[in-house]
């Protein structure tokens, strides 16, 4: 009802007398931090005529907020007590309020970043990719159990252009808690700037206000009998949850889940005018017929700063990088050299982009990182269209840890180019790089990608790079070294 004072009055006619000071007060059915005001009192005049046979009085109220959400059709409840509050009555309104206006907000939707592209594990045009999606919602959506057929009422992610939807079951997230064994192993990451590393049972575990709870509670929607179901989705350009009749997702609260989608067929980039996730809930509220209510269309929301390195407002569809190579100076554990490094643009990035090297989570870059030019023979190779070309100039190189790396060392090189890099070209630099002095589980994990001035990923790796043309696999490290030197001779 909002938070500015009210004011009543009691409206006079000729049949009933009502005059005198009408008291209007706000209250909390629970009261909290928010100052979420959903109760008024009235205090009744004391020149009144007896509620009783066909008197009745109008009360008019003044003052009120406008809701800052859609209200589905409700019937409002009224308590009428003697001042001692004893003596109670209570009685459901005849008509039912609702309020669905362009401006009122119907969820908070965001994607969850994750993998190493923060778009999911498969980014690339028509493939099958996963993305985890978060919903607040900020209207209470009914499924009315009188209802003789289907309420109709139900939740929808409407995806851009291209893409389609599916929901497995629930769509539940994993946590630690899914497996029996690791529910003692269970610890919050209770520090401030805990690293987040783009895995969804990773969020469920951040503590960064430090008060011993998890900031981000699992909650699911229920897809069992007789619950609600995602069954609606399937090859379709929404994810839609339909609620049973007798079902009620509530105002604040809050629900995860999985959608597995058909990416389109073209590279979309995060950008673009038509990347648009949005959330919309349709319910005949209380009501047990008519029609249904639509909510207005609430686009996916940007996140705060604070919340930057975990929710994004959509996700990119990127180009593949083609002719990728990485070629070490040295196979040796524990070795510092200069990766050479190939790679054809599918887009263009314009001024101010970047070019982003990961590498496996035991190899480091130092900071700030170093790049360089390769021999100029190298550029003289025609073995790629349009001949190979250097990196436009870069701004820095800054060593930071990335998504594999759990925090620990620094394995994501992000170059920043003062210059543009061109569609469907060869580059070729050289990245300074630490081997680690064992054999790591991952060898081959290496990533590139090419992203725009707000850092989003524009083109990517399909496939781990490989040694050299004609190689189907990555370089890998030596497990020893040579006790001397080999010699070679020639006759």
């Amino acid at each position: 009802v909002g938070s500015s004072p009210c004011v009543a009055q009691c409206l006079t006619s000729d049949e009933a007398v009502c005059s005198g000071e009408v008291a209007c007060a706000r209250e909390q059915v629970v009261p909290g931090e928010k100052q979420n005001f959903n109760i008024l009192k009235i205090t009744l005049p004391m020149q009144m005529d007896s509620i009783v046979g066909s008197v009745s009085h109008t009360i008019r109220i003044d003052g009120l907020g406008m809701p800052s959400a859609v209200l589905f059709p409700t019937r409002l409840g009224v308590q009428l007590s003697s001042p001692v509050d004893d003596a109670l009555q209570y009685v459901l309104s005849r008509g039912h309020i609702a309020y669905i206006d362009p401006g009122a907000s119907t969820a908070d939707g965001r994607l969850l970043m994750t993998s190493q592209s923060g778009s999911g594990p498969n980014p690339f045009p028509a493939a099958t990719n996963e993305l985890y999606i978060r919903l607040q919602f900020g209207a209470t959506l009914w499924a009315h159990a009188g209802q003789q057929d289907s309420s109709g009422a139900a939740l929808e992610i409407s995806l851009p252009p291209g893409y389609t939807c599916y929901v497995e079951g629930s769509g539940e997230p994993p946590h630690a808690f899914d497996h029996p064994g690791m529910v003692t192993a269970y610890k919050l990451m209770r520090e401030t700037y805990a690293f987040y590393n783009n895995t969804v049972s990773t969020l469920f575990l951040l503590d960064r206000n430090r008060d011993d709870h998890a900031d981000y509670p699992r909650g699911i929607l229920s897809a069992v009998t007789p619950d609600g179901s995602w069954s609606a989705s399937i090859g379709q350009r929404r994810c839609v949850y339909t609620l049973q009749n007798g079902q009620a997702l509530f105002s604040g609260q809050v629900v995860y889940f999985r959608a597995v989608v058909e990416n389109p067929s073209q590279p979309m980039r995060r950008s673009a005018e038509d990347n648009t996730w949005s959330v919309q809930m349709r319910s005949r509220g209380t009501l047990e017929s008519g029609s249904l209510y639509s909510s207005p269309s609430t686009p996916f929301t940007l996140p705060a700063p604070s919340g930057s390195d975990l929710w994004a407002h959509n996700a990119a569809v990127a180009g593949e990088l083609s002719n990728i190579l990485i070629q070490p100076a040295d196979f040796a554990l524990g070795a510092t050299h200069y990766l050479s490094i190939f790679f054809t643009t599918f887009q263009e990035v314009a001024f101010g982009g970047a070019v982003i090297v990961d590498a496996p989570a035991a190899f480091a870059f130092m900071h700030p990182c170093s790049v360089r030019l390769l021999d100029r023979a190298a550029y003289d190779v025609t073995d790629f269209p349009g001949g190979v070309r250097p990196l436009p100039d870069t701004k820095d190189c800054q060593a930071i840890p990335g998504p594999n790396s759990e925090g620990v060392g620094t394995n994501r090189a992000r170059i920043r180019l003062l210059g543009r890099l061109v569609a469907d070209r060869t580059y070729a630099f050289q990245l300074r790089v630490t081997n680690p002095n064992h054999l790591p589980s991952h060898n081959c994990s290496w990533y590139i990608w090419t992203a725009d001035i707000s850092g989003y990923v524009v083109d990517g790796s399909p496939e781990h790079p490989a040694l050299a043309p004609g190689f189907s696999s990555c370089w890998r490290l030596y497990g020893q070294a040579w006790p001397r030197a080999p010699s070679l001779h020639v006759h």
